[in-house]
């Protein structure tokens, strides 16, 4: 079967087609690679299993597809695009990256087709064998480092390393290191510029869940990977409250004090902390702790024998004869220029230079606070006649004014809601309030308030909640709803992207994480509090005939 490339279609089509049965599109990419099936879908592009029939013996690859009309600049989408591509041809000579094999533009939409690599990933074989010993991990930093090495020397970020991307490679065994369509080369400044969050929630570093990704975020990916797999448990559980890291707490394998120190400098919070460069890594990790012991004893030693040589030598020469020379007095003598006593510099303190501190949001302004307040109103009253009749309401029949911004309110299939306030000038940031609605379980049929939210973004202990589900006569309601609010990371007066829905209950913050361009909305969380805890006016809403009755 040959699936169809056209975001709009799913239809499937005989091999024998040239063009799609339901929307006449053509099928093949560059008349040459043929989708066969559809591996994943995102929002800004999809990914395909094809097949390549330019060679004899039809070797399976991957298409990537992205839509540059859902980017903000379409056409600088498409420059940034051919610009990585080559980088990814690059790439492809290591033998542990997916070789590139075309990047085209075609219907307005641009392609990448790679190297199909035939393995189970990391991800899969942990559900195998529950958890990796420490030798499993230590050659897995040794195989793993110096790809990483690699892809920096050509200024390129993976910047979505995780389990997933990943691959055991079944011919030779080999770890590959796949999916860089979240790749951004890096050029002189662009290091520190601010630009998009990419990756996944549990294995992004901070700086770069704010936009700053830079060669030490990748370093952060590999190492919560390798704790992940030695644990067993998700990145969010190896963290406390505090946000500090308690793996080897929870960790049931004796690890080595080299190869825990090196992990723990591969993921520490601040980038001052964390390696610098992948060889700095690589070193740590082939040299075992006794022998950096026993280097600097080495070297204590060495300098105190060099400096008894020295003494020795004057002593020999008569160095010291000279100050026998100098006349008795009982006036202390002014020290001939003859004797080239070297004086000593005076010692000049180096101050500490204070650890860089993460950087913190933007805070909001007047008017987006307030239009921030007047959107979650708007979600919390659509998302209160949810938690009594299990269907939201989109249809306005008393709006609140916005100032400065317009509208938007789409389902998400039966199950979701996303309320969204787009400015109209273009120094102001857009804002998403998403909805999940479900049944209420067993456990979860008491009556909550906005005390009892749960709070589960990994990055700053703020994420995802449940509105109360107390309706007005103090009893529990028969559905549940649970929000996300975010902002966009920049001023934008684009309409912000269609969110994706959960299939089942979004638990925590990597479940349901805000659309590509927006982080959560940290400086609304006073807004959020103060409208949970209160009845929103369902009369914003046009009420269903049906429901009147």
């Amino acid at each position: 079967m040959i699936a169809c490339l056209n975001p709009a279609c799913h239809h499937s089509n005989p091999e024998a087609a040239t063009v799609c049965e339901h929307c006449q599109i053509t099928l093949r990419l560059c008349d040459r690679y043929r989708p066969t099936q559809l591996l994943g879908q995102g929002g800004f592009g999809r990914t395909f299993l094809a097949v390549d029939e330019g060679q004899v013996n039809h070797p399976a690859c991957v298409i990537k597809q992205v839509w540059p009309t859902q980017f903000p600049d379409p056409d600088k989408i498409i420059e940034l695009f051919h610009q990585e591509a080559q980088l990814l041809k690059e790439l492809g000579c290591h033998p542990q990256i997916p070789q590139l094999l075309a990047s085209v533009e075609q219907d307005d939409k641009l392609y990448v087709v790679q190297e199909y690599i035939d393995g189970q990933n990391l991800a899969q074989e942990r559900t195998e064998v529950e958890r990796f010993s420490p030798k499993q991990i230590q050659q897995l930093l040794a195989e793993l480092l110096p790809v990483l090495g690699f892809i920096h020397q050509h200024q390129l970020l993976h910047r979505d390393i995780k389990p997933a991307n990943i691959i055991r490679r079944s011919t030779d065994q080999q770890l590959v290191l796949v999916d860089f369509g979240a790749a951004k080369r890096l050029t002189g400044t662009a290091i520190a510029k601010t630009g998009t969050s990419i990756g996944s929630a549990e294995y992004i570093a901070p700086e770069q869940a704010r936009g700053k990704a830079q060669f030490a975020s990748d370093i952060y990916g590999l190492g919560v990977t390798c704790i992940h797999l030695l644990t067993g448990l998700s990145p969010f559980d190896l963290m406390d409250g505090d946000g500090q890291w308690i793996w080897e707490s929870l960790c049931d394998q004796p690890i080595k004090p080299d190869l825990a120190t090196v992990l723990n400098k591969m993921i520490a919070p601040a980038v001052s902390q964390r390696y610098g460069s992948v060889e700095d890594a690589i070193a740590d990790l082939h040299t075992p702790a006794e022998l950096k012991r026993s280097r600097l004893h080495q070297l204590v030693y060495g300098v105190g024998l060099i400096i008894k040589l020295f003494l020795a030598s004057l002593l020999v020469s008569g160095g010291f004869g000279i100050l026998l020379l100098l006349p008795k007095t009982s006036s202390p003598p002014s020290i001939p220029t003859a004797i080239n006593t070297p004086q000593p510099s005076p010692l000049i303190p180096i101050p500490e230079s204070p650890l860089p501190k993460i950087p913190t949001p933007v805070p909001a302004t007047s008017a987006e606070l307030k239009a921030l307040e007047n959107l979650i109103l708007i979600a919390n009253a659509s998302g209160q006649y949810y938690q009594a009749h299990g269907q939201f309401l989109t249809d306005l029949s008393r709006p609140p004014a916005l100032d400065q911004y317009t509208l938007q309110i789409t389902k998400l299939g039966k199950q979701g809601l996303q309320v969204s306030g787009i400015p109209t000038t273009e120094k102001l940031r857009s804002f998403i309030i998403l909805s999940w609605g479900g049944p209420s379980s067993a456990s979860q049929n008491q009556p909550t308030s906005a005390k009892m939210q749960p709070s589960s973004n990994p990055l700053d202990d703020v994420g995802l909640f449940h509105l109360p589900n107390r309706n007005r006569s103090g009893k529990a309601a028969p559905h549940l709803v649970i929000a996300n609010y975010c902002e966009s990371l920049q001023p934008s007066q684009m309409p912000p992207p269609k969110a994706d829905l959960p299939i089942r209950q979004p638990k925590t913050y990597k479940d349901w994480p805000c659309p590509e361009g927006y982080t959560f909305a940290f400086t609304a969380t006073e807004i959020i509090g103060k409208l949970a805890a209160t009845q929103s006016p369902s009369v914003l809403f046009q009420i269903p005939q049906s429901d009147q009755r």
